[in-house]
């Protein structure tokens, strides 16, 4: 089976937190047109980070990479996720991942964000 890539986003109480979270795994899918890209949350939403690894380990997916869209590298990029990733490989060693760099580890990530906000300065 294929790589699948899994988004990883913080989660909230508040529902319509996730849509940006969700256009951009609708996005991806559409428009790579593959089926192996999928979304997942830390905290209050569904599905979890152990949710989602089951489902694509139950998918048949071995290799997994782990993106986190957090635009601060805080205790959950650098610790929750590693945490719930070792709990959950202690029952499925055959699991190979890898945690590819968050949102604010990536420089045109953070170019654009940069872009975004010379845009608002200028008169309208």
């Amino acid at each position: 089976m294929s790589q699948a890539i899994l988004l990883v986003a913080h989660g909230s109480r508040l529902s319509s937190w996730a849509e940006s979270f969700n256009y951009i795994h609708r996005e991806i899918l559409e428009l790579s047109s593959k089926d192996n890209v999928f979304l997942c949350f830390l905290q209050m939403m569904s599905p979890s980070l152990p949710e989602a690894l089951q489902n694509l380990y139950q998918k048949g997916f071995r290799d997994v990479l782990l993106w986190p869209l957090f635009l601060g590298v805080g205790m959950h990029v650098k610790n929750d996720i590693v945490e719930e990733l070792q709990s959950f490989l202690e029952d499925h060693p055959d699991l190979n991942y890898k945690i590819l760099p968050s949102l604010a580890e990536d420089k045109e990530c953070l170019d654009l964000l940069v872009k975004r906000g010379l845009f608002f300065l200028q008169d309208h």
